[in-house]
């Protein structure tokens, strides 16, 4: 029988393992009911940082704005490949069938008329109807680096965009692109320039004699008379031209319709150095010279200037 132990033995063991359980469900409870921190606040960004931010985003939002201001200006501004509108600045009947159309144009605009180095360069404007998505191509008769573009508009039957540019009275706005190149001429290369044209069609001479300068080549246009009954517009630009060019400029008015041999002959005697300029309607530069082809290439040269034996680079087709 093993020995007893006796109570008294134990007693301080007892009160010793009682305090370590006392103390330790006091810490529990004090460690429960203390409150949680709160999280500590962010630091606060330097007053110079702030202010740094502020200055960045004006300057930002000023640039957007600048370059909005921008966008704009440039959407308005003349384009080869894209349509603006374009302030009318007169329009003016000069028979029932030809309107004078005037575009003002910006000094940056006029810079695009410009002519290439050593060359005088001949531009055409492209019109738009955009309710039917029609275009069509014109020939301003002056320098635009003068101000202005000065479109002779013909109304024909079922023309939308003639009959849209009739409509328009001074200030309403049409819709234009370009300019686009039409023909360079290099002055130096020749002697003699003879022009053969009818109707509309004398645009790009009355341009060309426009920005030209009188030099060492004489000038010979062969225009055909409009149709008996029908009014002579032409002859209100060609005289100013006259005067400009004095005897380096011989216009000859031919009889409509087919341009005769005779009169071609006359224009090439003593040309020497010689460049002939066509712009006819197909039916009329068929017989002088052949058609364009569909895709506007100069295509064989045929017809009357062959037969009389003008060269292919001695022959310049125009729309």
């Amino acid at each position: 029988m093993p020995p007893l132990i006796r109570a008294s033995a134990l007693r301080p063991v007892l009160q010793s393992t009682l305090q370590l359980q006392l103390r330790q469900l006091a810490t529990r409870r004090a460690s429960r009911s203390a409150p949680t921190p709160p999280p500590a606040a962010p630091p606060k960004p330097p007053r110079s940082l702030t202010g740094a931010y502020l200055t960045l985003a004006v300057f930002f939002a000023g640039s957007a704005i600048a370059f909005a201001y921008k966008m704009q200006e440039d959407e308005k501004m003349l384009a080869p490949y894209s349509y603006t509108q374009h302030r009318v600045g007169a329009n003016t009947l000069l028979t029932p069938q030809h309107a004078l159309l005037r575009v003002p144009l910006t000094p940056d605009e006029e810079r695009l008329f410009d002519n290439l180095p050593n060359l005088v360069t001949v531009h055409h404007v492209m019109l738009g109807a955009p309710q039917i998505q029609i275009e069509r191509p014109y020939t301003p008769i002056n320098d635009g680096r003068l101000g202005d573009l000065e479109l002779v508009v013909k109304r024909v039957p079922g023309g939308e965009v003639g009959r849209l540019a009739h409509s328009l009275k001074p200030g309403a706005e049409v819709a234009m692109r370009g300019p686009l190149q039409t023909f360079n001429l290099d002055q130096s290369q020749y002697d003699t320039v003879v022009m053969i044209s009818t109707g509309t069609a004398v645009a790009p001479f009355l341009q060309l004699l426009s920005k030209a300068h009188p030099a060492n080549t004489n000038f010979r246009l062969l225009h055909a008379l409009p149709n008996p009954g029908k009014e002579d517009w032409a002859t209100r630009f060609l005289e100013p031209l006259q005067a400009k060019w004095g005897d380096q400029l011989h216009v000859q008015r031919i009889p409509p319709g087919a341009v005769a041999k005779s009169d071609v002959q006359a224009a090439l005697k003593d040309a020497g150095r010689v460049l002939v300029l066509v712009c006819l309607p197909p039916t009329l530069m068929q017989p002088l010279c052949g058609y364009l082809t569909p895709t506007l290439q100069q295509g064989p040269l045929t017809g009357l200037l062959r037969d009389i034996g003008l060269r292919p680079d001695q022959v310049k087709k125009l729309e």
